[in-house]
């Protein structure tokens, strides 16, 4: 219960922003590009502005030494999770952009919106700088592969384009920082953690929003869903917290590694396809699922490994 509780209570503030923006698009009572606007938010301001401010305190030299076991065991289980998409999403889909959709959500779970969001409000600040370096593979691998798999009509090819995101030139600003010593003026740290404090309610509003725009019958009627957030919020979690285990890791590493496998199915999913007018039906409704249902697979993940 010590775990259980304030997870609970962390997912239920995220669940009644997500509830927020869903009434906002349902009652219409914000403009219909209300999440195009969060979603550009996010990407180019809030996320930016959390990774810079979290990299300039405590991305130095001693940190990184002692944490070079945290960025080996991430690569490890990010090639393990590539090997275990692509053998699940031959089996969930025929067409080659479906698959990669689910390939996506088996892959990368919302370990940047939600996870950022609950490593922080859960743990702390320092908890998040170990979040966001153990991370960091996966990170670089959305930005090149991942977001190339999601682009409608495309082989699934990385280009530079997919390279050069704000949020992943924010991870190496914020380094930079860190490693130098350098210093910002006061009213702009100051900007920069008020920036920082909105990623969480804006990515729960945005991802509300979204969720709203689809009628709920459209998007519950495939039942294939449900069993890809079955192997998402269950199968993923146990496998790479059980390997953890078995190799005796416990603490920091063991709590990033659950975080970042445990979150429900990205929104990259919808946001990706619809900038580029995509279809965006089965993203939408796997992150409807998957978000409903991890309010209580979190808590239970956590309660159970740590």
């Amino acid at each position: 219960m010590n775990v259980f509780t304030p997870m609970l209570n962390q997912m239920a503030v995220l669940f009644l922003f997500m509830l927020a923006g869903f009434l906002l698009c349902r009652l219409k009572l914000a403009p219909e590009n209300t999440g195009l606007v969060l979603s550009k938010l996010e990407t180019y301001l809030f996320i930016p502005a959390l990774n810079i401010n979290s990299f300039m305190t405590h991305f130095t030299v001693a940190n990184l030494a002692a944490r070079w076991q945290s960025l080996l065991c991430s690569f490890v289980l990010l090639l393990i999770a590539i090997a275990l998409g692509y053998f699940l999403s031959r089996r969930f889909a025929q067409d080659g952009y479906s698959r990669r959709i689910y390939l996506y959500s088996f892959v990368i779970a919302n370990l940047g919106f939600m996870g950022n969001a609950i490593i922080q409000g859960v743990f702390g600040d320092e908890m998040l700088f170990d979040y966001l370096i153990f991370t960091l593979p996966m990170v670089v691998f959305v930005h090149t592969f991942g977001v190339a798999w999601l682009i409608p009509g495309k082989s699934g090819k990385m280009t530079l384009k997919t390279v050069c995101s704000p949020m992943f030139i924010s991870l190496f600003i914020g380094a930079i920082l860190g490693l130098s010593g350098l210093t910002m003026p006061a009213f702009l740290s100051s900007a920069l953690s008020s920036a920082a404090a909105c990623m969480s309610p804006g990515a729960m509003l945005l991802t509300g929003f979204i969720i709203g725009t689809f009628e709920f019958k459209s998007l519950l009627t495939n039942k294939r869903i449900y069993l890809a957030v079955f192997f998402r919020l269950i199968v993923i979690p146990f496998l790479m917290a059980g390997i953890m285990k078995l190799l005796g890791f416990s603490g920091s590493i063991l709590i990033c590694a659950l975080c970042a496998y445990c979150m429900p199915m990205g929104l990259n999913t919808v946001i990706i396809p619809s900038s580029y007018g995509g279809d965006t039906k089965l993203g939408a409704g796997i992150a409807l699922i998957s978000h409903v249902l991890s309010i209580i697979t979190i808590p239970v993940m956590f309660t159970i490994f740590t």
